[in-house]
């Protein structure tokens, strides 16, 4: 087969696909009877989501922050890709930590979110959070918004810590 030869067989193959593509039938498909014109294709690629670094600051309230990101960061991941890209976007004392750990403890990216709370978070149990929940008050020039939403910070931790600790929410906010 000479090359025109080849030439105008992946041509009429093109067009061929072109028409099938258009959801059209026929020699005209290949005019670009459907409205679009042929060859035109139109791919939708996932945007990539950012995420911060974690550098490992002992603060309950920036890693859980840091967790809901890299869970919605992760969510159309799969495990493994989820766990290499949680360990990319740590640094410094987080990465360090993470290294310490056996793989087996690490390999999930729910494992990775529960060492980082054991090394980073603040370490209370659910009763002193329900005490500084309970001690909480308005300061001075605090807006209710402000306060409102403090409480409900300090009630979640309370939940986090211990899910059965709190019954009716509402009413005790």
């Amino acid at each position: 087969m000479t090359t025109a030869e080849q030439l105008k067989t992946l041509t009429e193959k093109l067009a061929a696909l072109e028409a099938q593509l258009n959801g059209d039938s026929g020699p005209s498909a290949a005019t670009g009877g459907s409205g679009s014109s042929p060859g035109q294709v139109t791919v939708k690629v996932p945007r990539e989501r950012k995420l911060r670094k974690f550098t490992g600051v002992r603060d309950d309230h920036l890693i859980e922050d840091w967790i809901l990101d890299a869970k919605r960061a992760i969510s159309s991941q799969s495990e493994t890709d989820a766990v290499d890209f949680l360990l990319y976007h740590l640094e410094g004392a987080s990465k360090e930590e993470l290294r310490r750990w056996p793989d087996e403890e690490k390999n999930t990216p729910e494992a990775i979110f529960q060492v980082l709370r054991s090394s980073f978070g603040e370490g209370l149990t659910s009763t002193q959070a329900m005490r500084k929940f309970s001690e909480r008050r308005q300061k001075e020039k605090e807006s209710k918004q402000d306060y409102s939403h403090s409480l409900m910070v300090l009630l979640s931790r309370v939940e986090r810590l211990n899910p059965g600790a709190v019954t009716e929410k509402d009413r005790l906010l």
